[in-house]
């Protein structure tokens, strides 16, 4: 369903699509071309629709959804990061109420700090910068989005800079934290996508039950275990 509409210069292409009507410029101005290239638009725009990466606008939340089908895309195709779901569920949680339909390129500096302050309000403390480093990254995948749609240039990202606090080192765990930590880490090693992961969190979880030995040398008759250096 579409149609071609007739304005003193280019000519655009009129079209909808599961719902959703799509207006695009044809960039010509020639009858004939304007219709072949009307044709091209429809099709190329339905396979994108199809694909989950047809976008009506500019706004945050719609470059946001094109940003997240790609990693859940790559996830369910062998490819990706696992981290990609923190990513997802950062962008989720924080970005999107936020930004929602603040136009891309209107994000400056100045709307990063604002971000940053609203987050920490909605927390109710400051972020430790661990947790900030994976929210950047997510932020900044919606970033090289936009870029590769061509809607921002290098030179319009802004900072994305890590405020947060150092995170406190822990002296001890008591021995239910300790199993707690076990049972993680056991279920790590099963979730495990490739097989050089898998043996990394093998020797991790070997690691981490030599501690005790460690701990109770030192203090044997604690209620709790010291992870000794």
């Amino acid at each position: 369903m579409g149609s071609v509409s007739f304005p003193s210069h280019n000519w655009y292409a009129r079209f909808k699509l599961f719902g959703k009507w799509y207006c695009k410029s044809t960039k010509e101005k020639v009858k004939e071309k304007v219709i072949a290239k009307a044709h091209y638009i429809l099709m190329e725009s339905r396979i994108k629709a199809e694909q989950g990466t047809l976008t009506k606008s500019k706004r945050f939340r719609d470059v946001v959804d094109l940003a997240i089908h790609k990693m859940e895309h790559e996830l369910e195709h062998g490819g990706g990061k696992v981290i990609y779901k923190d990513y997802m569920n950062a962008l989720r949680k924080y970005h999107i109420p936020f930004y929602d339909r603040t136009y891309i390129t209107s994000i400056d500096q100045q709307k990063v700090r604002d971000f940053d302050r609203w987050r920490a309000n909605q927390v109710g403390r400051e972020l430790a910068k661990s947790t900030i480093l994976p929210h950047n990254a997510a932020m900044q995948m919606v970033l090289k989005e936009a870029i590769e749609q061509k809607w921002m240039i290098p030179i319009q990202v802004p900072v994305l800079a890590n405020v947060g606090s150092q995170g406190e080192k822990r002296a001890s765990f008591t021995p239910d934290e300790y199993v707690e930590i076990c049972d993680t880490l056991a279920n790590m090693q099963d979730n495990s996508r490739k097989e050089r992961t898998k043996q990394i969190r093998i020797l991790l979880f070997s690691i981490w039950n030599l501690l005790p030995t460690q701990a109770c040398d030192q203090a044997p008759n604690s209620s709790s275990w010291h992870g000794g250096t």
